[in-house]
């Protein structure tokens, strides 16, 4: 388990890992935004606060560090960066197959 906080100390990323005997599974959260934190607390408590405590505790988001981010720019810049390493992967672990059921 781990995240990446911003300089203020907000989460930006978090990260998990679970374990069993099929292997490990790894999973990743960014934060686009802001959590709407008034949202959660109206669901847990049934108020709707003003301003949540845990806004300011809890999570920034990356908007708070690039300016104008957006979901379609961001899976864009990911695919682009992530792209020839996820098809070697996929390239590699197909020819692994390949050998093996030979």
């Amino acid at each position: 388990h781990g995240e990446l906080l911003d300089g203020l100390g907000g989460k930006l990323v978090g990260l998990a890992q679970s374990r069993g005997p099929w292997g490990v599974l790894l999973s990743a959260g960014l934060l686009l935004s802001e959590t709407p934190w008034e949202r959660l607390e109206f669901i847990c408590r049934g108020q709707y606060p003003e301003w949540s405590e845990m806004r300011r505790q809890a999570s920034a988001g990356l908007a708070s560090l690039v300016h104008g981010i957006t979901m379609d720019r961001l899976t864009g810049s990911l695919l682009q960066s992530l792209q020839p390493d996820l098809v070697a992967g996929w390239a590699e672990s197909r020819s692994v197959a390949v050998a093996e059921a030979a």
